[in-house]
């Protein structure tokens, strides 16, 4: 299963992001669990210095601005490949 953190707040560049996930997920099949992150403490502990960001299976991968749909399907694909 992959572990997906989206940091965020209330803004469309949040909503982008998660929907891009949710909908690269459902594409490829893949069983994902999406935690909304929404506390200041919890960016500041994870090192997310901007927002939308993002974490992958715990890895931090985007801070701060909206990736291309190619490159999240690739890091999510990556983050698959690392799990097995």
């Amino acid at each position: 299963m992959l572990e997906v953190r989206i940091y965020r707040v209330d803004c469309p560049a949040c909503s982008t992001l998660e929907q891009m996930v949710v909908n690269i997920c459902e594409e490829k099949n893949i069983d994902t669990n999406i935690q909304q992150i929404t506390e200041v403490q919890e960016f500041i502990k994870d090192g997310i210095t901007g927002i939308p960001g993002l974490a992958l299976n715990g890895k931090v991968k985007l801070k701060g601005k909206l990736p291309t749909k190619s490159t999240l399907e690739h890091w999510i694909m990556d983050a698959i490949k690392q799990t097995r």
